[in-house]
């Protein structure tokens, strides 16, 4: 057999009709030559193997995964202009938060980033929107995005040269190093709590689940 006819006989989802008539295939003989070379009896009715499916080659998925992600950065400035729509009508914040599921943060932030850059003119195409969030943050953002763009800067790249320049380097790593334990402690609360089990234990992994499916 093949690696994978192995794999899937190991996982129970070939059977020993599918290995002989894999073998009478191989060897140029008939399935009932087989049975009767192994002195078994034929089964009066078998499904056919499936055909194994074809697999895209690799780079085709990183490919189709990086499509993805462009039409994903692409919404996100569409959601930013009608986010903004609404909240120029004077919907408030909270109120929008509690009917479309996301939080006023990343509602405020999407708004934010689209503010800045409201014509496609004014963004860099070659750029993420999280290059363009970045820059929003800064005190010069057209300026740090050209430079991210000539330098072929990263986000994170982008960041720290951004708190370089405005002096606050120290402070940020600073502040990182302090979310980062808070993080931690955060961690090992949780995992704690889940090893206990019961109703609560189950209700809190199902939200966690449900945060990262966002």
């Amino acid at each position: 057999m093949c690696g994978e006819h192995h794999q899937m006989f190991h996982d129970g989802n070939l059977d020993r009709h599918h290995l002989i008539e894999i073998v009478a295939k191989r060897e140029g003989k008939t399935v009932e030559e087989i049975y009767d070379m192994l002195k078994l009896p034929m089964p009066d009715k078998a499904e056919e193997i499936k055909p194994m499916e074809e697999r895209p080659p690799i780079e085709q998925l990183i490919q189709a995964y990086i499509q993805l992600e462009e039409q994903e950065q692409g919404c996100r400035w569409a959601k930013g202009q009608l986010l903004d729509a609404v909240l120029n009508t004077g919907t408030k914040v909270t109120w929008l938060s509690s009917q479309i599921g996301i939080s006023t943060a990343q509602i405020r932030e999407l708004v934010k980033v689209y503010r800045a850059f409201p014509n496609e003119g004014m963004r860099i195409p070659g750029l993420s929107w999280y290059h363009h969030r970045v820059a929003v943050n800064s005190s010069a953002p057209e300026k740090y995005l050209a430079i991210a763009n000539d330098e072929g800067l990263s986000t994170r790249e982008m960041r720290k040269k951004i708190l370089e320049d405005e002096g606050k380097l120290d402070t940020a790593q600073s502040e990182e190093d302090k979310d980062q334990n808070e993080a931690k402690k955060l961690l090992e609360k949780v995992e704690k709590f889940i090893a206990k089990g019961g109703e609560s234990a189950h209700w809190l992994r199902e939200q966690l689940q449900a945060i990262f499916v966002r």
